[in-house]
């Protein structure tokens, strides 16, 4: 037990602090707890099983917070030293491979052991955890009235695993996290927390299509718990958030929405979600360099949120900075591997680099796991600004006879055939895409792939209504 030292940091093992020179760092206890693991077997590979029984001795956790920890570290890490510190052995764990030295030995009295999780109680755990899930799924058939008051701590416990799960954007973890949000509203009915978070979570499954009820009940479920939560409590961030989240993104009103975030940023300067959300309605307003600002303030504030990494390689995208929008890109799938809007995005920053290999072969790996024609559309692009038409002909071809291509964004269709010369058709497909995407306005304005047509008058003539607002998948 002491004092670590490695490249600039110090890691104090009684204390469980970590600190850059004199500075002690702001960093969870857990993210500490399994840095510390893995300082302490410097040159081992600690499996990710025993990290999880180590940092978690109190139950079952899901993997993916052990992930999110070391994706937290890694990012500190390089922050402030150029060595690549943690390393990951596939199907094995993790390993610190940069030098370490026990800088102060101390005589401050050992941690205790943690204590062994005991079978039996860890799948009575994985019991509790799968009742969640069932409540999640009950919960997610309508709003249920709370009866019972609770404890605020225990209140805010809930509400910040259930904003954990909400960020994952997985059908699952939105369930989840409804069933957390649902045990504030039945143990804390005058907690507006309960009602914000409810809303927020019915917005995704009716974006999403999560839910097996139709988008319109969803957004008239996220109407009420939103009224029921600014009548418990318009003072709060979280709260005017929801409220700006459903007069943007339902009721596309801009203005207003507008005014709520700018309240929520003033009432909590550190909400993660104002700010992302923000900088997403920012965008849409045109306001580019503002909304870049605010999403790299949501990054900060959460930089494990799939989400914002995700928005934030949008607008980099948007103005031309493609080798940031890779890295955002990058950072996203590690947190979300299963992304598809992100994969494909991923290959679009590439083209743009005239990095045509990297992004055929994006595409490929991700054409092999869906089975689907998105990916066809967008490899027929870069085959073309290649100079392989035919290729691009024939994969154009291949998506048209896919099984799944209404899934591809006309939008998509109408950049690959821009690409092959033909603007008629691809004129056509943007119209499509005009009217059916609400944040239309914004690609059509800002998309590279569309450079070459925007002095087209045709083009022009597709502008036929306002500037409307929607998050889509990847908010």
């Amino acid at each position: 037990m002491g004092t670590y030292a490695f490249g600039p940091f110090t890691l104090d093992a009684h204390s469980r602090r970590l600190s850059l020179g004199s500075t002690d760092l702001a960093v969870g206890s857990k993210a500490v707890e399994t840095l510390l693991a893995l300082v302490e077997r410097a040159g081992q590979t600690c499996s990710a099983q025993q990290l999880l029984e180590r940092i978690w001795p109190e139950g079952y956790v899901e993997p993916a917070i052990l992930t999110q920890n070391i994706y937290v570290l890694r990012k500190l890490l390089r922050a402030h030293w150029h060595a690549a510190a943690i390393k990951t052995d596939r199907r094995c764990g993790y390993r610190f491979v940069a030098p370490v030295t026990l800088a102060e030995p101390n005589s401050a009295p050992p941690v205790a052991p943690r204590p062994h999780i005991n079978p039996a109680w860890r799948w009575s755990a994985l019991a509790a955890c799968a009742l969640l899930v069932i409540a999640a799924l009950r919960y997610s058939a309508g709003p249920v009235q709370g009866t019972a008051a609770g404890a605020s701590a225990q209140s805010a416990r809930y509400y910040t695993v259930g904003r954990y799960y909400w960020n994952s954007r997985t059908r699952a973890g939105v369930l989840k996290s409804i069933a957390y949000f649902q045990k504030i509203v039945r143990t804390d009915p005058r907690n507006a927390l309960g009602y914000s978070g409810l809303a927020d979570a019915y917005y995704i499954l009716a974006d999403y299509g999560y839910g097996s009820r139709s988008a319109q009940t969803y957004h008239a479920w996220e109407r009420s718990d939103v009224a029921k939560a600014f009548a418990l409590d318009p003072n709060s961030s979280e709260v005017r958030t929801s409220r700006g989240m459903l007069l943007g993104s339902v009721d596309h009103d801009l203005a207003a929405a507008h005014r709520e975030f700018v309240t929520a940023i003033e009432l909590d300067p550190k909400n993660a979600t104002a700010h992302h959300w923000f900088g997403v309605i920012l965008l849409d307003e045109g306001k580019t360099a503002q909304s870049r600002s605010e999403l790299e303030t949501a990054e900060q504030l959460d930089p494990t949120s799939p989400a914002i990494n995700h928005w934030l390689a949008i607008t980099n995208y948007v103005t031309g900075r493609y080798g940031r929008a890779v890295a955002y890109y990058v950072q996203a799938l590690d947190l979300k591997p299963e992304d598809s809007d992100v994969a494909l995005m991923l290959g679009l920053a590439y083209e743009q680099l005239h990095a045509y290999p990297a992004a055929l072969r994006t595409y490929d790996r991700f054409e092999q796991f869906c089975k689907c024609a998105a990916p066809l559309v967008m490899e027929a692009r870069t085959l073309a600004l290649m100079g392989k038409y035919d290729q691009a002909r024939t994969q154009l071809a291949r998506a048209k006879t896919a099984a799944r291509m209404k899934e591809v964004e006309p939008i998509d269709m109408a950049a690959a055939l821009i690409a092959l010369g033909e603007r008629g058709q691809a004129m056509k497909w943007l119209r499509t895409f005009a009217r059916s995407d609400y944040f239309a306005d914004v690609w059509l304005n800002l998309d590279p792939r569309l450079d070459t047509v925007r002095g087209d008058p045709h083009f022009s003539s597709i502008f036929t209504r306002p500037s409307r607002v929607s998050c889509g998948p990847a908010c």
